[in-house]
């Protein structure tokens, strides 16, 4: 049986500069082109939270941190496995997590 690498949601956060630098948005926004990263599956940038992003992955962190870190060299971030979520977000973003959720369970 082939090894099936695990679905997880990961929070991203980094130096203002490079969360909303155009090379983040066509890294994540342009699937399948030349540049991207193609485990991550989606994405969610959230209002008044410049700083973080929320990444839908099939690698790990160490892998992810990787490509982060080939593609902005000498920037500060950290990228954090979301196994529990709780806080105070806007409802697209609840609505958008509980999906990505329920497609890693169901």
């Amino acid at each position: 049986m082939p090894f099936i690498p695990q679905t997880r949601i990961y929070l991203l956060h980094g130096e203002k500069d490079m969360m909303s630098s155009v090379a983040l948005s066509s890294l994540l926004r342009l699937p399948n082109s030349v540049g991207t990263i193609p485990t991550i599956q989606n994405f969610l940038s959230v209002p008044n939270l410049p700083e973080a992003m929320f990444l839908i992955s099939s690698s790990t962190a160490t892998e992810l941190a990787a490509e982060f870190r080939n593609r902005f060299p000498g920037k500060l971030f950290v990228i954090t496995s979301a196994d529990e979520i709780d806080g105070l977000l806007p409802k697209a973003a609840w609505d958008f997590l509980n999906a990505q959720r329920a497609q890693l369970v169901g």
